[in-house]
């Protein structure tokens, strides 16, 4: 990640979610950082940058609903 022109972190995985038709990823930030909906820089292999957002955990059916059985 990159803030300022300086690293300011590391993504750990990414992964396409077919439930929200979009990268995820997993990353370690500073603690500054970690306000959800904040928007930083990822720098790609080749040097390329693309914008993301912190997101609460998980990042999908917070309430498990889709694990729950139907009644």
């Amino acid at each position: 990640m990159i803030e300022d022109g300086d690293i300011a972190g590391r993504v750990t995985s990414v992964a396409w979610s077919p439930a929200l038709q979009r990268y995820i990823g997993l990353a370690y930030v500073r603690p500054d950082m970690t306000e959800e909906n904040r928007r930083f820089q990822i720098r790609l292999t080749g040097g390329a940058l693309v914008t993301a957002r912190v997101a609460k955990t998980p990042f999908y059916d917070p309430e498990n609903l889709r694990q729950k059985e139907p009644a």
